[in-house]
């Protein structure tokens, strides 16, 4: 049986992610077990588009009665109300997924030779994030190292940069299923490089900014903490968008979930620890005599009272 239509599955960044023939029209399109094309979206009804030919040999689009209905990117995402025609390949957006249909006779593009199989702006793009980000570092490390150990410093931090954005953009790719495609990695790398950047230059305008109009006495000790949590906030946003379908005001929320859950412990034994170096960690009550309390500042009659 000859088929009368490709529907082209698409990710969010446009690939193709699988095809499927059509023999029969009109075809349903949905999450339904018995829907002649089924899409893995829980935005997507289980019986959301009838697609049907059309006299001239294109094809018409109807919505089933849906809540999130359809839109046509190419047509200001405006959605869709009643028989819609569509041209042959044009992108439909239904729920969180994206189809294309095509006539079986279409015309394919060229053959492209396999030297140019990668996308030279996923490397190009990659590669200077990542050479700001590990200059940043060694620019603002040799700024403020002092001593005979500066080149060992700045050598250092700079080292440890590319393997962190190298291991956090693996771990990204790994958890995204793509381990097949480089371009993933690198879409992966690009984000944190690029995060690492705005972390470091957030850290420096906050700093600047403290120093320059004395913020402190405002008891805004925290805002280069806010200023981390945003900027990792951010990052992590962008990468949940790489590997995940869900809305955005979900993948937001999730980010920053993510965020407090690694900073607010770290800021916790941060200050336990320089509480510590200073003398004013409270002892606990499980330790016997003998011990000492050390406050600064404060003399044995003071202390007594």
């Amino acid at each position: 049986m000859e088929a009368l239509a490709i529907v082209e599955v698409l990710g969010r960044d446009g690939a193709i992610l699988h095809r499927e023939r059509l023999f029969t029209l009109p075809a349903v399109i949905g999450r339904g077990f018995d829907a002649d094309l089924m899409l893995d979206d829980p935005h997507v009804a289980g019986h959301h588009l009838r697609l049907e030919a059309d006299e001239a040999g294109g094809f018409m689009l109807t919505d089933l009665g849906t809540r999130n209905g359809f839109s046509l990117p190419a047509r200001h995402h405006r959605s869709q109300v009643g028989a819609t025609a569509i041209t042959n390949g044009e992108t439909i957006r239904l729920g969180h997924s994206q189809i294309r249909i095509w006539r079986t006779d279409s015309a394919v593009s060229p053959e492209v030779p396999s030297r140019n199989a990668w996308n030279p702006r996923i490397w190009l793009s990659s590669v200077v994030w990542f050479i700001v980000a590990t200059g940043l570092m060694g620019t603002f490390t040799w700024i403020e190292a002092t001593g005979a150990n500066r080149d060992g410093a700045v050598s250092m931090r700079i080292m440890l940069t590319a393997a962190l954005i190298v291991v956090w953009s693996g771990l990204w790719w790994i958890s995204s299923r793509a381990m097949d495609r480089a371009g993933a990695y690198l879409a992966h790398l690009a984000v944190a490089a690029s995060m690492v950047c705005l972390i470091i230059l957030g850290q420096v305008a906050t700093s600047t900014l403290f120093f320059s109009f004395d913020l402190h006495r405002y008891g805004l000790e925290h805002a280069s903490d806010v200023v981390l949590g945003a900027c990792l906030a951010a990052g992590v946003y962008h990468h949940l968008r790489l590997v995940s379908r869900k809305s955005r005001p979900v993948l937001a929320a999730l980010s920053l979930v993510l965020v407090s859950v690694l900073l607010v412990p770290a800021n916790y034994i941060s200050s336990q620890s320089d509480l510590e170096k200073s003398g004013q960690l409270e002892m606990p009550a499980t330790i016997r005599p003998p011990w000492m309390r050390v406050a600064q500042g404060v003399s044995p009659e003071e202390f007594l009272k």
